[in-house]
């Protein structure tokens, strides 16, 4: 989902975790159902749309947004109470060429 500011600054919001999506209908139906409300309460100045990586990055380069690229390890996170997450998508990438 992609969260589009007045000032037509785009922010990712990401929804789910690795399983939220066993059952994608639902879970496409309830995200489908946040955006509508998200817009017309218009609390908070912003537009949701439903998005894909591509998209949010084609919005970026209109912004003409600039990144580092991050090449050290990534930190952990926590996926439960008490169950933390090092080296799944890369941890210590130079010992692992």
């Amino acid at each position: 989902m992609i969260a589009t500011r007045k000032n037509d600054e785009n922010i990712m919001v990401l929804m789910g975790d690795d399983f939220a999506y066993l059952d994608a209908f639902e879970t496409f139906r309830k995200v489908e159902i946040m955006i509508k409300h998200a817009n017309r309460l218009q609390e908070v100045n912003m537009t949701f749309i439903m998005s894909t990586p591509s998209r949010f990055t084609d919005a970026l380069k209109k912004e003409k947004v600039t990144w580092p690229v991050k090449t050290d390890d990534l930190f952990p996170y926590l996926s439960e109470t008490d169950n933390f997450w090092t080296g799944y998508f890369s941890s210590r990438p130079a010992l692992k060429k």
